[in-house]
């Protein structure tokens, strides 16, 4: 190889080094920024992965704030996949409340999500947990009015 061909391939290896060099240097500060995302900067997608997540590790706390954000941004949604991942959200913030033994805030919060959704995908499993709160609080008589509601539905009956 002569002396300019080596000195060419030099200085194309130290080139393509920097150039990796540069990359690599701005992936870690991307991360970074990804990281940094507040809720308010998120999709709906990614708050919704983001409270499935901590659901699933039960980390309640961390998945509170991604639900109630998804819950603001649908007041009103009009696709169906819409008034899905709201009716998730309405449900969901209220478990997460009860797992993190806020009860009069899943109180709340589940009086809320069975209002917008009386026949929705959760509202069996939200008056179960409505009824087991009130007898956490031993109140006896709405542990049977909400039982009673339930006992209405009839595939429960049996």
């Amino acid at each position: 190889m002569s002396r300019s061909a080596w000195a060419n391939n030099i200085l194309s290896v130290a080139t393509r080094a920097c150039i990796v060099a540069a990359l690599l240097a701005a992936l870690p500060h991307n991360r970074c920024a990804a990281q940094e995302l507040t809720v308010y900067e998120m999709s709906l997608q990614e708050l919704y992965r983001a409270a499935s997540y901590g659901i699933q590790t039960r980390k309640y706390a961390n998945a509170t704030p991604n639900l109630r954000e998804i819950i603001a941004r649908l007041p009103d949604p009009q696709l169906d996949s819409a008034i899905r991942m709201l009716e998730y959200g309405m449900y969901h913030l209220p478990v997460c409340h009860v797992e993190m033994n806020n009860l009069d805030d899943a109180l709340a919060d589940f009086d809320s999500y069975l209002k917008r959704f009386p026949k929705g995908t959760y509202h069996e499993q939200a008056r179960i947990l409505v009824a087991e709160i009130h007898a956490a609080h031993e109140s006896w008589d709405k542990v049977v009015e909400t039982t009673q509601t339930l006992l209405n539905f009839q595939h429960i009956r049996p």
